[in-house]
């Protein structure tokens, strides 16, 4: 049977995985909550960009050169917002790892929880195994000196 000191030190052991777990899990929630911000912020900037394109429709009659420069700038804005879309698709994907890795590691923290409990169980096992030996002793030489002085 495990010692005592031994399972002391798998409780040990399976709480410090425990707090590790949560420690990676609070940098892996701080990061999605930092990526969903990103996103937010990114899809303003794509709203924005929208509105300047409106703005920038030309209305009534102008010259060639203004006809140009407002596709040149519309140009320029459906540039940039597809550079966002694709800053956006990274984003998704990075927030999709992340939650790829919660998952993982609310499993990981379940596993070394129901080990440390396994663990606690052994503990109190050992100790009531301990107490038992002790009172059977306790019992025996009680019997034995009732043996001896009668």
């Amino acid at each position: 049977m495990t010692s005592l000191r031994n399972i002391k030190t798998l409780i040990s052991r399976s709480d410090a995985s425990v707090r590790r777990c949560d420690m990676r899990r609070v940098g892996t929630e701080r990061q999605l909550r930092e990526n969903e911000e990103e996103a937010a912020s990114l899809q303003q900037q794509k709203n924005g960009l929208r509105q300047l394109i409106e703005q920038e429709r030309p209305s009534g009659m102008l010259d060639k050169a203004r006809l140009f420069l407002c596709q040149h700038r519309i140009a320029v804005f459906m540039q940039k917002i597809k550079e966002l879309e694709v800053q956006e698709k990274k984003l998704l994907q990075t927030r999709d790892d992340l939650t790829r890795q919660l998952a993982a590691l609310r499993t990981e923290k379940l596993h070394w929880e129901r080990k440390h409990k396994k663990y606690l169980n052994w503990a109190d096992q050992r100790k009531k195994a301990f107490r038992l030996t002790g009172l059977r002793q306790e019992e025996d030489e009680t019997q034995e000196i009732i043996t001896w002085s009668s």
